[in-house]
């Protein structure tokens, strides 16, 4: 799971020449991308703490089916759209999901590993969270058809 969220922090940083000439109102410059990036993981920043106190309010089960939920059903229709700014908009609103799947999967997982274990397991966490990233620099490498 946290391979996952770690490498959907970083994957549109990393499609941004083909999402800008792939959708087709693609009048959007690299600058505007950049702020498009920047604001989404801003808000994926800004979701970590505030599902952060949401876990501790209503309880871990509730704030995680949401997370997921809300992560889901932006990432689906993100899918489908053809305008560039819709697409932002999505995505930047599946960012409220993804920050929130961070707090919530590593407050679940410290709750549920034995302490004497925990520093072991969290490694092995935290390094499938950097192979998530490699994988999407490794994917981004690779030729895309014209």
């Amino acid at each position: 799971g946290y391979l996952a969220v770690c490498s959907e922090l970083l994957v549109l940083t990393f499609v941004e020449q083909d999402l800008r000439h792939s959708i087709s109102d693609s009048v959007v410059s690299r600058r505007q991308y950049a702020i498009f990036v920047s604001v989404s993981n801003a808000v994926s920043l800004v979701s970590a703490l505030a599902f952060g106190r949401l876990v501790d309010r209503y309880g871990r089960k509730i704030t995680f089916v949401a997370a997921i939920a809300i992560s889901v059903v932006f990432s689906l229709l993100s899918a489908i759209v053809s305008s560039f700014w819709l697409f932002a908009l999505l995505r930047t609103c599946n960012s409220i999901g993804i920050g929130a799947l961070t707090v919530v999967d590593i407050t679940m997982f410290s709750e549920f590993t034995a302490y004497e274990n925990r520093g072991r397991y969290f490694s092995v966490v935290f390094t499938a969270g950097c192979l998530g990233v490699l994988f999407v620099a490794a994917m981004n490498l690779l030729p895309t058809p014209p």
